[in-house]
């Protein structure tokens, strides 16, 4: 109709709104004749008198004008006819470009909906409904700051738009503006007229997940399968209250909702079923049952022959089964598939040792240190390592910095006692015994040799000399500390690619700054006397009471 009227300047406005011309209805330049008009009000006053609304395309000036509400009458020779009728063509072409959109988007096609929501703005800037349209649109192409730009404007035009605040809190939410989106959220609960929109508590769930709120996060999750039980992203939340219900140790229901994303065959990206499976096979090992764990881990494998974190679980779990052989094979490929994982080095390492393999055993804690080298639980098995060959200088090095790192773990003071015992200071090793006593109370290992070593000390005689350290591990599992010191979202898998489920031995904490660990072999630093006594266990402040600086 435009290029129309480009074409015929003459038409002016009605060439404009395209409306169609009857010739057999004789409309002329000066309008409809005297009896035309006699007749149209004569169908007028029938109608009224009928109560009948008016028919469709009722006609302007004898005309059919298409398009336009049938209520409204203009009367071309008003003053300002052109310009209203210009806006309602422009408000006509703005929601047809919103509903472009909205079927763009339906079909999966963003980018021609984003086109077409751009189009529907230039007919109006300040439109909320289309910004917010545009925001959401950005988002799900993880166009986050853009997206945060518009949906800024949105609200500035209307800061009662309760959607336009929930998709902002979204935004803050995925790029770790943590206090703006929980503002958002807030906002987008005060204004929305259905504050159970799935939506928005599935976003509500992240956010405490993020905050470390396991609770509040899952009484978000589970209120969104409540309310709708058929939502798009019901397998994402089913996934994140499983790793939630895990953490809490409620394994059976863990169980059920791992097992319901399997039964779904559409697990949330990016993650596969060979994530799911892995997770089946952690909860499976949790519970103690370990054939159930193994034939999870195997179908994982089958699902992904290259899962590292699966490989890197079961070969674990078959070396603590004594079958250390095949523990190397499945670490080995576990390396080999994600050469960064510090873990799967530290794990291989630990195999080395149980082999008594130690130069291999140092290669590999030397791959996890480089990758790692803020974990404490690396450094005291470093110092086994060199416990174990004789190198008490260079153990007594590497549980230092185990200590310095986090002085509330157990394990490495009571392999720090021992490394005392051995070197013939029994004040140093009850001072590290009781520190352990203190972290671990219930320990029967601790407290025997706290109080076997404490009669020997009273009564004038030796005790026999510790057993050798078992790398710091009961029951062959790797030593614990505080979790806080690498807590991470149990959703943190979500948007960036990477498998879950480093809650079964949290180390993989931060931290790239590779450090370096002295070679096995290497002796004693040149004018040490190997008879000379190591420092006490005073290793510096916050280390507990009465831990000042030893004397030897």
């Amino acid at each position: 109709n435009q290029n129309q009227n480009q074409n015929n300047p003459g038409l002016g406005s009605m060439g404009v709104m395209g409306m169609q011309m009857n010739p057999q209805q004789g409309m002329g330049p000066s309008g409809p004749s005297p009896m035309q008009q006699a007749q149209q009000q004569q169908q007028q006053q029938q109608q009224q008198q009928q109560g009948g609304p008016s028919p469709p395309g009722q006609q302007l000036g004898g005309g059919p004008l298409m398009g336009m509400p049938t209520h409204i009458q203009i009367d071309l020779s008003a003053p300002g006819a052109l310009e209203k009728m210009s806006e309602l063509l422009k408000a006509k072409k703005e929601s047809v470009w919103l509903r472009i959109g909205g079927l763009r988007m339906y079909l999966g096609d963003k980018d021609g909906a984003l086109e077409a929501y751009e189009t529907a703005l230039t007919y109006n800037p300040n439109n909320t409904s289309i910004l917010t349209q545009i925001g959401a649109v950005l988002a799900k192409k993880e166009m986050y700051a853009d997206a945060a730009q518009r949906l800024q404007r949105a609200i500035m035009a209307d800061p009662s738009s309760g959607e336009a605040w929930a998709v902002l809190a979204h935004c803050y939410l995925m790029t770790d503006e943590l206090h703006m989106a929980y503002q958002a959220y807030q906002n987008a609960l005060t204004h929305l007229p259905n504050s159970k929109d799935p939506n928005l508590w599935y976003g509500i769930g992240l956010l405490y997940d993020r905050y470390g709120s396991l609770e509040h996060a899952l009484e978000a999750f589970l209120a969104v399968l409540k309310v709708a039980p058929d939502f798009e992203r019901v397998e994402e939340v089913c996934f994140c209250a499983g790793i939630i219900y895990k953490e809490q140790q409620q394994y059976d229901k863990a169980l059920e909702l791992f097992y319901r994303v399997i039964a779904s065959h559409t697990p949330p990206s990016p993650l596969t079923n060979a994530d799911t499976w892995y997770q089946i096979g952690q909860v499976n090992e949790l519970k103690k049952d370990i054939q159930m764990a193994i034939d999870a881990y195997c179908r994982a494998l089958q699902e992904n022959p290259k899962h590292s974190k699966t490989l890197q679980q079961l070969g674990w779990l078959e070396h603590q089964q004594g079958h250390s052989e095949d523990a190397l094979v499945l670490l080995r490929r576990s390396v080999d598939n994600d050469p960064s994982d510090a873990q799967s080095w530290y794990l291989l390492g630990r195999v080395y040792m149980a082999l008594r393999e130690f130069r291999q055993a140092y290669d590999a804690y030397q791959q996890a240190m480089n990758r790692n080298a803020k974990n404490p639980t690396f450094w005291c098995s470093v110092g086994v390592l060199y416990y174990q060959m004789g190198q008490y200088r260079d153990s007594m090095d590497a549980y230092s910095r185990a200590i310095r790192l986090n002085p509330y773990v157990s394990e490495v003071w009571y392999d720090l006692g021992t490394l005392y015992e051995t070197c013939n200071q029994p004040n140093d090793a009850i001072d590290a015994y009781r520190r352990a006593a203190e972290l671990a109370p219930d320990s029967p290992q601790i407290v025997q040799r706290l109080r076997l070593l404490e009669e020997s000390i009273r009564t004038g005689t030796l005790p026999n000399k510790p057993p050798g350290i078992p790398d710091a591990t009961e029951n062959g599992q790797p030593p614990l500390f505080d979790p806080n010191l690498d807590k991470k979202p149990v959703t943190s898998a979500f948007g960036q690619g990477a498998s879950p489920g480093e809650n079964m031995v949290p180390l993989n904490m931060a931290g790239p700054a590779p450090g370096r660990i002295g070679p096995p072999g290497a002796g004693y630093p040149p004018g040490w006397d190997r008879g000379q006594p190591l420092p006490g266990p005073g290793l510096g402040p916050g280390l507990g009471p009465g831990l000042g600086p030893g004397q030897p």
